[in-house]
């Protein structure tokens, strides 16, 4: 069974769904209260990488040899042409291509996300 995990950037560090929870922050942050409409919720997409850290949406990943990042809505593979909904991953500096968000986990590598390491977004 699918694990539902949250997690938010609120401009300036990452909260677990748990600590948001705990502080009484849910609420206020879905109706946009104390500016939380900035706040960017992601998901946990329910695998790990190959150093078994989880995988979330947002998450900049490394997989044979190219930058991508996790998305989740909806896309069109650029291997079939096929519309989907769901995870994804975006090429990074590229054309825009989106892949189905492959189970192949031990090929991935988290090396960060595009809020705590923008950085990583830039091409090389």
């Amino acid at each position: 069974m699918r694990e539902r995990k949250f997690r938010v950037w609120n401009g300036k560090q990452m909260l677990s769904w748990h600590w948001l929870t705990a502080m009484g922050y849910v609420g206020k942050m879905l109706t946009g209260y104390f500016g939380c409409d900035k706040w960017k919720l992601m998901q946990f997409t329910d695998l790990h990488d190959k150093k078994d850290r989880e995988i979330w949406e947002s998450d900049i990943d490394l997989l044979f040899q190219h930058k991508y990042e996790v998305k989740l809505g909806k896309f069109q593979s650029f291997v079939s042409g096929e519309l989907g909904n769901g995870f994804y991953l975006k090429v990074i500096g590229g054309d825009g291509r989106c892949y189905p968000m492959p189970t192949i986990e031990k090929e991935h590598e988290v090396i960060g996300n595009i809020y705590e390491n923008p950085e990583l977004m830039d091409v090389k």
